[in-house]
Formats: structure tokens, C-alpha cells, sequence
């Protein structure tokens, strides 16, 4: 019998060293996603960015792929630089499979849209 990959997820998350884990990488991703799209969203390139944060073009690329771990402060420094700031809530830790169809929308794994507009 095969499983799926929810089910394996699911049973890896009761152990709380891999929740940890998996947890600080889906917010790392999330916020990657979120940063990415509020930048183009507002018209401006990592670099431009990057210089009114007084950072590189290179952390901005970074931060874009999830690989940085920004602070809250520096999370929030950046996005009012773009003249936002983050909205968040506490959902339960099951990811949401993502596929990018334009860059104002997204689809859920279960077919739903989602209208990214700020």
C-alpha cells in the first residue's frame, strides 16, 4: 500500500524536533513568497530594494528564495519601505501545496484561487 505524502507529513509532524523544522522553513517560504510578490507588485527590482534598506541586491535574491532568516524587525522594515506591513494569522502547521499561474494569483493543491492583491 502506497502512502501519501500528507499522511507521511502528518505523522513526521508529531515529532516536535521535525515540526520545528518544517516549521521555521514554511515560514521562511512563505515570507519569501509574500516578499516577492509585494515587490513586483510595486514595481521596483531587488536592487532598487536592496539600496533603500541599505543592503545588497544579493540578501534582497536571498530572502526571495527562503534561504535567509530575516528578523521580525527586518521583516517589517522592509515591507514598510514598500509601504506595506505584514498581516498574519496562526493556521493549523499542515502545508498548502502552492503553483504560481500568474504573478497575482495562486492555486491551491485543491483547485481553489487565491486573488494575492494587497
Amino acid at each position: 500500500m502506497r502512502r501519501k505524502f500528507s499522511e507521511d507529513l502528518e505523522r513526521k509532524l508529531k515529532d516536535t524536533e521535525f515540526a520545528k523544522d518544517f516549521g521555521a522553513a514554511l515560514v521562511k517560504a512563505d515570507f519569501a513568497l509574500i516578499l516577492a510578490d509585494a515587490r513586483y507588485r510595486c514595481g521596483v527590482t531587488q536592487a532598487y530594494l536592496a539600496s533603500r534598506l541599505g543592503t545588497t541586491q544579493a540578501y534582497i535574491a536571498k530572502l526571495e528564495r527562503g534561504d535567509a532568516n530575516p528578523t521580525i524587525g527586518t521583516v517589517g522594515k522592509i515591507m514598510a519601505v514598500l509601504g506595506l506591513r505584514l498581516s498574519t494569522s496562526a493556521v493549523p502547521l499542515k502545508p498548502q501545496v502552492y503553483s504560481i499561474s500568474e504573478p497575482k494569483q495562486a492555486v491551491l493543491a485543491d483547485g481553489k484561487e487565491i486573488d494575492s492583491d494587497l
